[in-house]
């Protein structure tokens, strides 16, 4: 860990910080910025809407419900 694409001020400063990086979970920025939206919340909303549209559902689930499963799932 310890590296970040900003400083632990600038992440600090943000409202909401979203890391697309799947491996590790908690990444250095997530960490600076106190952060929970890790790599996995754009993963699972972009397959979610997939399966929307390909086939013609909607998915009620959270994406929060989703990625708690799947991080249980493989003990992340």
């Amino acid at each position: 860990m310890g590296i970040s694409p900003v400083s632990k001020e600038v992440a600090k400063c943000a409202k909401i910080v979203i890391d697309i990086i799947l491996n590790p979970l908690k990444t250095q920025l997530l960490i600076d910025s106190n952060s929970s939206y890790h790599g996995l919340y754009m993963l699972v909303g972009q397959a979610i809407k997939s399966e929307e549209i390909w086939h013609n559902i909607k998915i009620n689930k959270s994406i929060e419900d989703i990625v708690n499963d799947v991080v249980k799932e493989m003990k992340l």
